[in-house]
C-alpha cells in the first residue's frame, strides 16, 4: 500500500483502494444548496415566551396555595 496515494493522490495508487473508492463513491458528500418554501411560517418566539412565562407563574402560585395549605393548622372544635 502506497501511503503518498491516501494522503494527496501523488503515489502509485493501490488496486484494493481504487475498488473501495468505487464502491464508497456514491457515498461521497455533495454541496446542495438548501432551499425552503416559501409558505413556511415561522413560530413567534414571543408567543411561546409568553405562554411559558404564564405557565411558569401559574405554577408558582399553585404551588406557593398548596405549601399554604399543608402548613396551615387543622380547622375544628377540638384544638388542644
Amino acid at each position: 500500500m502506497n501511503e503518498e496515494y491516501l494522503w494527496d493522490r501523488s503515489g502509485e495508487p493501490d488496486p484494493e483502494i481504487e475498488a473501495l473508492e468505487r464502491t464508497l463513491a456514491p457515498l461521497r458528500y455533495r454541496h446542495r444548496e438548501i432551499t425552503l418554501p416559501r409558505t413556511a411560517r415561522v413560530a413567534h418566539p414571543t408567543r411561546w415566551a409568553m405562554a411559558a412565562a404564564a405557565a411558569l407563574v401559574l405554577a408558582a402560585i399553585g404551588l406557593s396555595r398548596l405549601r399554604r395549605r399543608r402548613h396551615r393548622p387543622p380547622r375544628g372544635r377540638w384544638r388542644e
